[in-house]
């Protein structure tokens, strides 16, 4: 048996073993940095998946948002087209209300046609109330719509 002081310094002194040591060390420096490369593509990896998955999430929350606003747009052409239609109606209604009440001012008429006109106009008369109420109940579906939209804009704006 050799004591370890003589193998100490027979390795001191053999070239071999510091060429040894140092292609070990050398190795090892290889070995870290391609660790550390593998690492960092992991990370690369796993940030792009998170891109990918944010942009998805993105797209879809703003598809989400379009569909939203289309219907909204909708429902809005179709109430606006409501409130146009009573507007003329009762456009034209107040002007036969009021031919049906010249009518029974004019001069030369019987009693009963004059009756029979002023109930006319009576009736024209009612039916703008009714026209009124109409078109408040459709503001009244414009201005829901409005504020259920508006609720889950806030309510999803939290999340």
């Amino acid at each position: 048996m050799v004591p370890d002081e003589i193998l100490e310094v027979v390795e001191r002194l053999n070239p071999l073993g510091f060429i040894e040591n140092m292609y070990a060390r050398k190795l090892s420096y290889k070995l870290e940095t391609r660790k550390l490369k593998n690492e960092m593509e992991s990370m690369r990896s796993q940030a792009d998946l998170l891109k990918r998955k944010m942009g998805l999430e993105y797209d879809i929350r703003l598809e989400q948002i379009k569909q939203r606003r289309a219907e909204m747009e909708l429902l809005f052409k179709q109430e606006e087209n409501k409130l146009a239609q009573l507007t003329i109606t009762r456009e034209q209604v107040l002007r036969m209300a009021e031919n049906a009440q010249n009518s029974a001012l004019a001069e030369g008429i019987s009693l009963e046609e004059r009756e029979f006109f002023a109930s006319m106009s009576y009736e024209y008369i009612r039916q703008v109330h009714a026209f009124g109420e109409s078109s408040r109940q459709s503001l009244k579906n414009l201005l829901g719509a409005v504020e259920r939209n508006e609720s889950l804009l806030l309510t999803e704006g939290k999340q």
